[in-house]
């Protein structure tokens, strides 16, 4: 049974992974499908049954947790840096959602009222993906924080490749949502750092 720790450590990585598909999008307009479905995948996960179904098993978020692994070591932040400052602006929208009932109340019954279609399509089906976009777009966008992404022109100006930037950003916050719930907090990822570490690594060798 995974503890408290290992939990937290789910979550974060399933934000970092997040955090990366978003830059890898944004950059190249291509990610990995299996990871972006595992983080779509866990958008739609309103009562899970635990952590780790919300991103459909451990597998989900593997990636997520071998980068968490690299960055929670003291000289990853160079090579992680974007994925970084993603996941530190995703945690404060996250916040900024929190505080507005109605707006979290909204969300969720988007997300209930698109439960069927994605029972008969793939989470990155694109039909899917442009229902997360105008749920993004109508909700979260309108806050006054508001996440810049930055990469390539071509790619960003691309709908596309926008609309799933978006996708990926609403699923960040699902995981900032989950990271919060399992009672993490920023002084977690400065005094728990180590315990994280060994979390992920313990993980990856389930």
């Amino acid at each position: 049974m995974t503890n408290r720790i290992q939990n937290q450590a789910l979550a974060l990585a399933g934000l970092f992974q997040a955090s990366t598909l978003v830059d890898q999008m944004a950059h190249t307009g291509m990610v990995d499908s299996s990871q972006m479905e595992a983080s779509l995948y866990s958008v739609f996960q309103l009562d899970p049954p635990s952590v780790a179904a919300v991103y459909n098993g451990i597998s989900g978020v593997r990636n997520g947790l071998r980068l968490l692994d690299e960055v929670l070591q003291a000289s990853a932040g160079d090579t992680h840096g974007r994925a970084i400052r993603y996941t530190i602006n995703l945690l404060h929208l996250e916040s900024r959602l929190r505080q507005d009932p109605a707006m979290l109340n909204d969300v969720r019954t988007r997300l209930q009222a698109m439960l069927p279609m994605v029972a008969e399509r793939s989470p990155i089906d694109d039909e899917v993906v442009a229902g997360l976009d105008e749920i993004y777009r109508e909700t979260l966008s309108t806050l006054s924080f508001r996440i810049q992404v930055a990469g390539e022109a071509n790619q960003l100006q691309n709908e596309s490749v926008a609309r799933r930037v978006r996708a990926l950003l609403l699923a960040g916050v699902r995981s900032a949502m989950l990271w919060r719930q399992m009672g993490g907090s920023r002084w977690h990822l400065l005094l728990r750092r180590g315990k994280l570490q060994r979390a992920c690594r313990d993980l990856l060798e389930a």
